[in-house]
């Protein structure tokens, strides 16, 4: 059994900053940074953040080498009062000079080069350092990434950026097991090549059997294609489906031209074939479409992988003509919008939701091929 007795709280009566080597980067906006308030209780892990956050701050200015000097916490133990004192050398604004990449003798620098979202000359920025780790991390082909300024460029204007990588295994064979309620019992293999020609190209191989469905694909994506920010990927699908309303063999290739607009926007398109023999209450029809699908992503989630945050908006426009019937013309539309909250401190909860909206047009329901309509329930 533990007795506490907590005393007094003590207070914060000011919040000042020191920047020995640059006095005129003191404002007001930099002492928000601090996140301290006079008034507020004087807890010691608020004032240690207080500092990282003003470095961060300094750091994302250009001031990469900014760091503290020392912290002077003055404790008035008769009125309970804290004065808090931040001294810091920010050093000289830097710009971002050359890129130096080590790792393996097979790595073609330029699989790197094409991730890096700066320029030669450009205010060197702590966020581009870790977006360039981030996209090189989501590339597949590195266990390891560190992406940092030159230690031996310190307190120079311009400094060089070394980007150290370590090779994962750029092959992966993937085999799995499900069980669906409308499908039943299924099965699906993959195998991946993420370094095609040691050129950061990625081959896949896919295959997937169910009750209601057999196909088999291959995917070859061109990362950097004619512009750091395009990817480009050619696609092959061939597929058996026969879902309760109808009976299905189908060839789908296409090419496929997506550009990042943003962190958060990318936009996408590319001509599509399909060629399908369809079965639909005793009629047999044979389609050969010729497609031209738009489609634009907006994906605000905090992670890609385990999302508790944001959101993920899918607009998907496609036109099609039918090559053996050029009478036989039509858009199918889609939009999907998925969203995440959390309701906890430590994303134990997270309430997720999706809404999907899709309409076809131009043609009648019963001119568009069965196996490209929209179906809603399950059996």
């Amino acid at each position: 059994l533990f007795t506490v007795t907590p005393g007094k709280q003590y207070t914060l009566s000011s919040v000042a900053i020191q920047i020995e080597d640059n006095a005129p980067l003191v404002t007001p906006g930099l002492k928000k940074k601090t996140g301290l308030r006079v008034g507020d209780g004087a807890v010691s892990k608020a004032i240690l953040d207080g500092e990282k956050s003003i470095l961060a701050a300094l750091q994302e200015e250009g001031y990469v080498w900014a760091g503290a000097k020392d912290r002077k916490i003055t404790v008035d133990h008769a009125t309970t009062l804290v004065a808090v004192e931040y001294i810091l050398i920010a050093g000289p604004a830097a710009r971002f000079g050359p890129v130096v990449v080590n790792g393996p003798e097979s790595l073609d620098p330029a699989v790197v080069l094409r991730e890096i979202p700066w320029k030669e000359g450009d205010l060197l920025r702590k966020s581009a350092l870790e977006k360039a780790r981030a996209q090189l991390t989501r590339r597949g082909l590195f266990s390891l990434v560190q992406v940092e300024p030159d230690p031996s460029a310190r307190n120079q204007a311009v400094v060089p950026v070394v980007v150290t990588v370590t090779d994962r295994k750029h092959r992966t064979i993937a085999l799995g097991l499900h069980y669906r309620s409308d499908e039943g019992p299924g099965a699906e293999v993959l195998w991946e090549n993420r370094n095609m020609f040691d050129k950061g190209h990625r081959l896949t191989l896919q295959s997937q059997v169910s009750s209601i469905e057999q196909n088999a694909s291959a995917q070859y994506e061109l990362p950097g294609f004619m512009r750091e920010d395009q990817t480009l990927t050619l696609h092959f699908k061939m597929a058996n489906e026969s879902p309760d309303a109808y009976e299905s063999e189908s060839l789908d290739t296409g090419i496929w031209l997506e550009r990042r607009l943003s962190s958060q926007l990318t936009l996408g398109t590319g001509p599509d074939l399909r060629l399908s023999h369809v079965t639909e209450r005793f009629t047999e029809d044979t389609y050969f479409l010729l497609g031209l699908p738009v489609e634009l992503n907006w994906d605000t989630r905090d992670d890609r992988l385990n999302p508790v945050a944001g959101g993920m908006l899918k607009i998907h426009s496609a036109p099609y003509v039918d090559l053996n019937n050029a009478d036989t013309t039509f858009f199918k539309n889609e939009i999907n919008y998925s969203a995440y909250h959390d309701f906890s401190d430590d994303k134990d909860l997270v309430l997720a939701a999706r809404l999907r909206i899709g309409m076809t047009q131009g043609e009648s329901l019963e001119d568009v091929p069965a196996d490209i309509r929209f179906y809603a329930g399950g059996g």
